[in-house]
């Protein structure tokens, strides 16, 4: 109450105040989930990619623990957390054990990918309570286990018509997977891989894991059909060999598409199925492939070869003879598995969905940057009549190069 100037109290009361607003203590903000990725080759053509790859897509919330094997040191990515050494048998151990994704590529680790898979089978969970992860294994292989299934090709019709789609069975994971017949120098494939379906969901709670056949890779930096980009770009080749006519059809798919539907498999650990085929919508033959490649790196010159030719071709280039067994495959494919992963005929995840013909422009971008590729430019200068263009048109015959004369 307040008193006036007698000092008498006045009736009326005075508002009380209003309690003051606690302030809420700020939240925390809660770390991101860790998983531990172990990839057994990290600087291969699909360790290098995929790494990348997990790096660039996971959740925010997440944060990926990406370590791994390397062949040669002088090749540790980046991107790598942890390196460990491949004789180290020990430090791979514990790793496999600590990881949450495990995977191998199984065209060149199928030993390894054994070995891996029986130290998981082989780990007492009962023992060990505080660890509640559930791990994944996913073993990659390649189409060589499918060499067999490919369909030979006609002869040559008067107009040089390649073969009907009719002629081509469609495989897919289903029906076809257990009539699946492996090339006969890689039956080794495909004990592997029915090991990898068949024993490695043993312990179902703790383990799953998956087998995913990939059609023949192309895109960043190349594998298999790397010499016809190396040839293009060097200009050794004005016009590219195009094995056996080409008229066969290759499943095919970008390796940062493969790279997203391990990840999605991995992250969605689908329980209808432990097998995928990873390849594009593309339905092109070899000829149109190798076509699109010289048009966009050269004129678009392209002349067909036997299989000794290009034997001979790849050796200059030092590819391994693998290759030109994908590339003589005469198959057709499709997953019936897809929409599960986001990757099926419509799916939204497909960077490369039409396949490389479609996309030729920006996978000649990818090998370019992956490279570190620079074009050549020579400038000749003088007077005029000094005859610097017709040096200019010489030394371009020679190391064939564009001629670009500016006056």
């Amino acid at each position: 109450q307040e008193t006036d100037h007698l000092g008498r109290r006045s009736t009326e009361t005075m508002p009380a105040k209003p309690a003051a607003k606690k302030e809420e203590p700020p939240k925390k903000e809660e770390p991101p989930k860790q998983f531990k990725i172990f990839i057994f080759e990290l600087d291969s053509y699909l360790g290098k990619v995929l790494g990348q790859h997990v790096k660039k897509h996971t959740a925010e919330a997440e944060q990926p623990i990406i370590c791994g094997c390397i062949q040669d040191p002088r090749n540790r990515p980046s991107w790598a957390d942890e390196i460990i050494r491949t004789d180290d048998l020990l430090a791979i151990k514990k790793a496999l054990l600590s990881s949450d994704i495990i995977v191998y590529d199984l065209s060149t680790s199928g030993r390894e990918a054994t070995s891996a898979l029986k130290v998981l089978l082989k780990y007492d969970y009962a023992e060990n309570p505080e660890d509640e992860t559930e791990k994944i294994m996913i073993g990659v292989s390649s189409l060589l286990s499918w060499a067999g299934n490919s369909v030979p090709l006609p002869a040559e019709g008067a107009d040089g018509a390649p073969p009907a789609d009719a002629q081509l069975p469609v495989l897919t994971e289903g029906s076809m997977l257990e009539e699946r017949r492996p090339h006969p120098n890689y039956k080794s494939h495909l004990t592997v891989e029915s090991l990898i379906i068949n024993k490695g969901n043993v312990k179902k709670d703790k383990l799953k894991t998956y087998v995913i056949w990939s059609g023949v890779l192309y895109g960043c930096g190349e594998s298999v059909l790397h010499s016809l980009f190396k040839s293009s770009w060097t200009g050794s080749h004005k016009s590219l060999p195009v094995l056996a006519g080409g008229r066969n059809k290759i499943p095919m798919i970008h390796v940062t598409d493969l790279s997203g539907i391990i990840l999605a498999i991995a992250q969605k650990r689908p329980s209808e199925f432990n097998t995928f085929l990873a390849v594009d919508q593309s339905d092109c033959t070899l000829m149109q492939v190798v076509t699109a490649l010289s048009s966009v790196l050269q004129e678009g010159e392209v002349h067909a070869c036997t299989k000794d030719e290009y034997l001979a071709f790849m050796a200059e280039q030092d590819e391994p003879h693998t290759h030109s067994i994908l590339l003589q495959l005469n198959l057709k494919m499709a997953s019936s598995r897809g929409e599960a992963l986001g990757y099926g005929p419509a799916g939204e995840a497909w960077q490369y969905r039409a396949g490389i013909v479609d996309g030729v422009s920006r996978v000649v971008d990818e090998y370019r940057a992956w490279r570190s590729l620079q074009p050549m430019r020579i400038l000749f200068f003088g007077p005029p009549g000094s005859g610097f263009v017709r040096h200019a048109a010489e030394a371009g015959g020679v190391v064939q190069l564009a001629r670009d004369v500016t006056w």
